[in-house]
């Protein structure tokens, strides 16, 4: 059971820092934002990958980047699979980072 979670965790880092790299280089510029990866979440059975997206300044249009890329999901799990050492690449889909709303709310209780 450990082995199959250090497992999900090195899946889940080594697509972070590739979907990160190419993300910034192939769409930040073609979207005008400036993104981020702040979490990805693999499935235990490595089939299902959920990328959280963030939009730095501008959080409400983390929803409509995620729409894009979602359309786009191909050419970029292409590259996924390309750049990852693994049998079977993960099924990508993209979600807006909703973590904001928790420190905005702390923040509030805080004032």
């Amino acid at each position: 059971m450990e082995d199959t979670n250090r497992r999900v965790l090195r899946v889940q880092n080594a697509i972070r820092d590739v979907l990160s790299r190419y993300l910034i280089s192939h769409y930040q510029s073609q979207l005008g934002v400036v993104l981020s990866v702040p979490d990805v979440r693999v499935s235990k059975d490595l089939k299902h990958a959920k990328i959280l997206i963030s939009v730095l300044n501008n959080p409400e249009k983390a929803k409509k980047v995620c729409e894009f890329l979602d359309e786009d999901h191909t050419d970029i799990q292409a590259h996924l699979g390309s750049q990852l050492q693994m049998k079977f690449c993960p099924k990508v889909r993209f979600y807006p980072d909703t973590s904001y709303q928790i420190w905005d709310k702390f923040r509030e209780i805080e004032a």
